[in-house]
């Protein structure tokens, strides 16, 4: 690489302005003369009346000199034309020349803010008409502090003061919206730096997919801005999780997938889509730019101008890993690819350099133009700096390949996303080139396949304990961006630090993106973009009030979500539990965990045959009444109570006087004031059936559709989930150690039938045990899909096939023997559900579905036709488009609905990793549906489940002992009671 010789760099610092005048960059490449054009220095005298010359009168000459011109004007006229041709030649010439230069200031540009940034008086998204909004006596976190009884005014689409309330700024009230906070926590903008909104937009259709270019494994020209979909409708729903920032990111299909651009969120009044970009960097066009230029866009009030020849920051998503396998590589392919896009990049920018050199030292390089190759200009901004890399990488080689990659081509790495096992090699981080990445993590999802096999709950305080920087995305739609917060407050739960948890959704991923002098702080002259919270932003269900984006309130009428149902002090630091021991075990069996031979994540200590738990504050258990089984609670106000446990039975829970039942070596368990709850059922995804889902050698397979091109129902076996089940794998031990002590699935099949469902114990290691299936025979499934032939056809299988019962399952299905699932999204295959129960009244129906059921509720309820279904939905197709959002966009959920009418719900899972958190996503729910008894919260996990799928009773040993209230963070599980044994966690 050519050097840039010293005092031609243009240094500056935002904070104290610009590092040289405009007619010192001038100068950087000067305009050098061209030569100038031959003249005569021969004066003309006019000869006078009787001057002779040559001897001839000088009207002869005169006439001599007419008779020629007449004679050759058409040559005349050919030799204006090429005057002039040539005139403009040259002056065509000194343009293209010019572009040179220019193009040599530009990529020799810092990238960064523009020059004196925060001497603008006006935010350049501001949009007119917007007035100034005063937030007082606020609880704050500005990205760094918790600061206390503050106001924060916010005018021009900035953040106009931050001062103590009282002071003077809360005076200046004059037009200005004066929102109080009553102390309610208010925190910058929440930033997703890994989302695929607009990209990947819902409703999902294959219309909407356009977050991966399938044209080839290195596509560093492609631009997620130009996939970018405004119809996207989780774009608009993002906000009501606080978003206003989000890096919208291709697909990691690819090696190199593209470049990736931050966007805000909010409302567009009528501008463009491309318009949502923060900070365009120089590379992307701006509409009417080419013919006024960058700085024309913005006012100079903005502070947007770059006469400096800056820019901000590009972003690339590259991918590692096993994703390209669909190309047919391997690792050594993908490693490849990486080295020899660079080595292009890396000649492509030598000889940039090399013509800017030659053309301020001599003017004349070799080439006869700047080189430039828009496939390749994003990498080699990559080399120069100037380009911020996101690698989606899991594994230690796979992170280990990405650092030699950045240390062989000398570029930094802006983060490592997904990242699971970074935890295990942080030193590695450390070695990379110029600075340690960032890790954008999931707080709990993991197992879905090999690569996220080893991935740990406590992955953030582990990093963060190594001084490496921890962030939170949504990966959107894979989870839910509007759930962002919460990530970090599972973290929290689980050991980080509450301002590096806060940190992690705010503050560090702006200075990732290179934007830290606009967003993720709430600090004077910033962008005003903020949420004020009904509760600690870190709380289970905490919920914007209010969102701002560049000053604007988003949310029109919010709805204010529930009280948690544990009436939590709210505005208060969630509970941490003590994971110390888990941590130090984790750190310490590194090498067994790389082995598979230790977990990374919490499991019983060991397991007793008698035990006694005392200090019990609560115990909630199944009681029997006139409408079937329900959940009831026993208070001790004293926190003294007792519970006893003796050979796999539980057999006295009181005061004091239980003790007397408990041989004198039961091991002993100080509840600390605790609560004891029945052991939860986890219903649906692939828990149990697949260890790891998109691994074919660790997962039960699946059947192919079980009806032809004729609509015709297949005779073949009905298959039995009982039959395929497998054991200890890393969900089903995950989801048992936070209280999942049962679970209910039915086969993975492609078809109509989806088979017969069994239950199972979550923490059995072979099916051969006595307590490893509950029920055998749990109900039938059936899937009703736009995959499969018509509805019309699917619904005339059913009727045909409870006319006529093809098997003897079905016969029982008829019979109202055994349950009949029906899994549907649409309301018209629902209504006609519906119509199928009304003309088969003995059947036992319940319905699987995410469909907009609110709409239904009063024909389910008349019809008695319970539903499972999931606490929250975010990725939906054509079927979901009317669904509630709930808080704070509208009252109502369909959960909450569903109950108001009478109908049976259970909470079921999407994904087999979510049963870990499965309680506290049905509280966060519950609260949503303005539910606040706990035990209604436990009976959409127990008792309705139950009753739905007619599931036997329950063993009584079967509880989940906390030491705290669990409906909320900060529980920690003590001990799970089995038939078997009480399992410890110590």
């Amino acid at each position: 690489m050519s050097s840039v010789p010293t005092e031609r760099l243009i240094d500056i610092d935002p904070e104290q302005g610009q590092g040289s005048s405009m007619a010192e960059d001038q100068h950087t490449f000067p305009e050098k003369e061209a030569p100038p054009l031959k003249r005569t220095n021969q004066k003309y005298d006019a000869p006078s009346s009787s001057k002779r010359f040559a001897g001839l009168p000088w009207w002869v000459w005169f006439l001599l000199a007419t008779l020629f011109v007449a004679n050759k004007i058409n040559s005349v006229d050919d030799a204006i034309k090429r005057v002039v041709s040539n005139t403009s030649e040259l002056r065509t010439g000194k343009q293209i020349r010019e572009s040179d230069w220019e193009q040599c200031r530009l990529i020799r540009g810092r990238a960064g803010p523009p020059p004196k940034f925060h001497q603008r008086t006006k935010n350049d998204r501001f949009y007119t008409g917007t007035k100034p909004n005063l937030i007082r006596n606020a609880t704050l976190w500005d990205g760094e502090d918790i600061l206390y009884e503050m106001d924060i005014l916010l005018d021009n689409g900035l953040i106009s003061h931050v001062e103590k309330s009282g002071s003077s700024a809360s005076a200046r009230t004059h037009g200005t919206h004066v929102i109080e906070a009553h102390g309610r926590w208010v925190t910058p903008g929440i930033i997703d730096l890994h989302t695929h909104l607009g990209v990947m937009g819902m409703p999902m259709q294959p219309t909407t997919m356009d977050g991966n270019s399938f044209r080839g494994p290195t596509r560093p020209m492609v631009r997620s801005i130009d996939s970018f979909n405004e119809h996207d409708q989780d774009l608009h729903a993002a906000v009501g999780g606080g978003i206003t920032s989000a890096l919208v990111l291709p697909g990691s299909l690819d090696n190199i997938g593209g470049q990736a651009y931050p966007i805000k969120l909010g409302k567009l009044h009528g501008r463009p889509p491309s318009s949502r970009v923060l900070d365009p960097p120089r590379s992307m066009v701006m509409p009417g730019e080419r013919e006024h230029g960058r700085d024309a866009l913005y006012e100079a009030s903005t502070g947007m101008h770059r006469k400096d020849h800056s820019t901000s920051f590009r972003q690339m998503k590259m991918a590692c890993g096993e994703n390209a396998r669909k190309y047919g590589l391997v690792r050594m392919d993908e490693a490849w690819n990486f080295r020899r896009e660079f080595e292009r990049a890396q000649k492509l920018l030598r000889r940039q350099d090399d013509f800017c050199d030659a053309l301020y030292d001599s003017g004349a390089p070799e080439e006869p133009s700047f080189p430039s190759e828009l496939e390749l200009d994003s990498l080699v901004d990559v080399l120069r700096g100037r380009t911020k890399v996101h690698t989606h990488c899991y594994t230690m080689n796979d992170l280990d390949a990405m650092v030699r990659h950045s240390t062989e081509f000398g570029f930094p790495i802006a983060a490592f996303h997904h990242a699971h096992e970074t935890y295990l090699v942080p030193e590695l981080l450390h070695k990379a080139y110029e600075h340690p990445p960032a890790v954008a993590m999931f707080s709990q999802n993991a197992n879905y396949k090999y690569e996220s096999y080893f991935g740990t709950p406590f992955a953030a305080t582990l990093l963060r304990a190594a001084n490496i920087t921890p962030i939170f995305k949504s990966d959107h739609p894979v989870l839910d961006t509007r759930r962002l917060v919460h990530q970090a407050a599972e973290a929290h739960h689980y050991g980080l630090a509450e301002v590096d948890a806060l940190k992690a959704v705010t503050s560090a991923p702006a200075h990732v993106l290179g934007l830290a002098h606009r967003i993720g702080h709430v600090k004077q002259g910033w962008d005003a973009d903020l949420v004020l919270w009904d509760r600690h932003p870190l709380q289970l269900g905490a919920t914007p009030r209010q969102v701002f984006i560049d000053g604007e309130a988003q949310l029109r009428n919010p709805t204010p979500s529930g009280e948690d149902v544990a009436h939590n002090e709210q505005q208060s630091t969630p509970r941490q539990p003590n994971y110390s021991v888990e941590l130090a075990r984790v750190e310490a069996m590194e090498p067994a965990i790389v082995e598979d031979r230790a977990f990374a994540f919490p499991t019983p200590d060991e397991a007793v045959d008698h035990a006694v738990l005392y200090n019990l504050y609560q115990f909630f258990h199944r009681r029997s009444d006139g409408h079937g089984m329900r959940i009831v609670a026993e208070t001790f106000h004293d926190g003294k109570g007792v519970l006893v446990y003796a050979n796999g039975s539980l057999v006295c829970v009181g005061r004091s006087d239980c003790m007397a039942l408990a041989p004198k070596h039961a091991r002993r368990v100080d509840l600390h004031n605790g609560t004891v709850i029945p052991g939860l059922i986890a219903y649906g995804a692939t828990l149990g059936i697949a260890d790891l889902p998109a691994e074919s050698t660790a997962n039960a397979g699946h059947d192919a559709s079980d009806v032809n091109e004729h609509g015709e129902l297949a005779s073949r076996v009905t298959p039995r989930a009982v039959d395929e089940l497998l054991w200890g794998g890393h969900d089903l031990l995950r989801a048992h150690s936070a209280g999942v002590t049962t679970a209910v699935n039915a086969p993975n099949v492609d078809g109509l039938v989806g088979g017969i469902s069994a239950q199972f114990d979550t923490n059995v290691r072979n099916i051969l045990d006595a307590f490893s299936v509950r029920a055998s025979e749990v109900a039938m499934h059936i899937h009703l899909t736009h995959t499969g032939p018509s509805w019309a056809s699917q619904i005339g299988v059913l009727r045909r096939a409870l006319l006529h019962p093809p098997t003897e399952e079905w016969k029982r299905v008829a019979e109202g023997k055994l349950p009949l699932v029906a899994k549907a999204n649409a309301q018209a295959t629902i209504a006609q559900l519906v119509l199928l129960r009304k003309d088969f009244p003995r059947i036992h129906l319940v319905l699987d579905s995410t469909a907009p059921l609110h709409l239904l509720a009063e024909h389910l309820a008349a019809h008695h036709i319970g539903v499972l279904m999931p606490s929250k939905v975010w990725a939906y197709q054509w079927d979901g488009l009317d669904r509630l959002r709930g808080p704070p966009f509208t009252h109502d959920t369909e959960i909450g609905v569903l109950l108001k009418h009478g109908v049976r719900v259970g909470v079921r899972i999407e994904e087999a990793w979510e049963a870990t958190k499965l309680l506290w996503e049905t509280a966060w729910a519950a609260q949503e549906a303005h539910v606040t008894d706990p035990a209604k919260v436990l009976e959409l996990l127990t008792t309705n489940v139950e009753a739905l799928l007619r599931l036997p009773a329950a063993p009584g040993a079967d509880f989940v002992a906390y030491d705290s209230n669990p409906f909320v963070y900060g529980a920690k599980v003590l001990a799970i009671g089995t038939p078997r044994a009480v399992e410890l966690f110590l």
